[in-house]
């Protein structure tokens, strides 16, 4: 049995529910993690991740409600309360349960403390060295991928993020060729900044001008997307697959096919859905 102790990766990092939402994002910054335990008089009380801060800086409402990181507080945005593991249990069962509960994280704890952190990146190491090299990606991609043209704002593009649940949109050019990625982690460390002065700019790829859109206060899906993309083959395994998400640190890929057509996106989903049954 593979157990979560396996593969968990220690606590290295905590915060307090009254830290602001712009330390946590220093935090994840430095320890490189995506995900921070909330720990409140030694009890764990919430837990606070990228998709939070993401989340947090999502453009619309009433100006009242459009707060820098800095004036948020913790407990405004936390998840709780927290699902959590041991590390003597099947790591198939960590699976199982960030699959049912829409979570890419879980605390591991030990009588009652907060020992380490089982993770979808944890999960994509485990596929890498535990997978099935016969299975090929194509067979379990998801083929509902969500897309956005380059000039998508980022409203919209938070929107479609968080309704799909790989949290990952392919960005696509005119021919519908895939260019960039935006994920969680775009939005969490992006500071939209006013432009010094209005410009133009044109709906991109389109053979003539046929529209101006006028350049406000406003960031667009190029401005923050991933690029140039990894990617993978629709005929790679899905070992191939797990091991250039674990060494580029990245929770999805496009998926090309012989013509270098988006056919499908590889995610931690996938990897989350490979892992339970891996014991099975």
């Amino acid at each position: 049995m593979i157990k979560v102790s396996d593969y968990m990766t220690p606590i290295v990092a905590v915060v307090s529910p009254y830290d602001t939402l712009a330390t946590v994002r220093n935090v994840m910054l430095r320890k490189r993690v995506g995900r921070v335990p909330v720990i409140e008089d030694g009890r764990l009380v919430g837990i606070v991740s990228r998709t939070d801060l993401a989340l947090a800086l999502k453009p619309d409402g009433p100006p009242w409600r459009r707060r820098p990181l800095e004036y948020i507080s913790v407990w405004e945005v936390m998840s709780k309360p927290v699902l959590t593991i041991t590390p003597y249990e099947p790591i198939s069962k960590a699976a199982e349960i960030m699959l049912s509960n829409g979570v890419t994280g879980l605390p591991v704890v030990e009588e009652d403390k907060v020992i380490g952190m089982i993770s979808t990146s944890d999960l994509t190491r485990c596929l890498m060295e535990q997978g099935d090299p016969s299975k090929k990606v194509k067979e379990c991609m998801c083929r509902e991928v969500v897309v956005v043209k380059p000039l998508y704002t980022i409203n919209r593009v938070i929107k479609l993020l968080v309704e799909t649940p790989s949290h990952r949109v392919i960005v696509v050019d005119a021919e519908g060729k895939p260019i960039g990625i935006i994920t969680p982690t775009d939005l969490a460390f992006v500071r939209v900044a006013p432009p010094k002065k209005k410009s133009i700019v044109y709906d991109d790829g389109a053979p003539q001008p046929s529209r101006r859109i006028r350049y406000l206060a406003i960031t667009y899906a190029k401005d923050i997307m991933k690029s140039p993309l990894h990617y993978i083959s629709e005929e790679a395994s899905i070992v191939d697959a797990a091991s250039l998400m674990s060494s580029a640190r990245i929770g999805g890929l496009p998926v090309l096919d012989k013509r270098k057509n988006l056919t499908g996106l590889f995610s931690k989903l996938e990897v989350l859905k490979l892992v339970k049954d891996l014991e099975a």
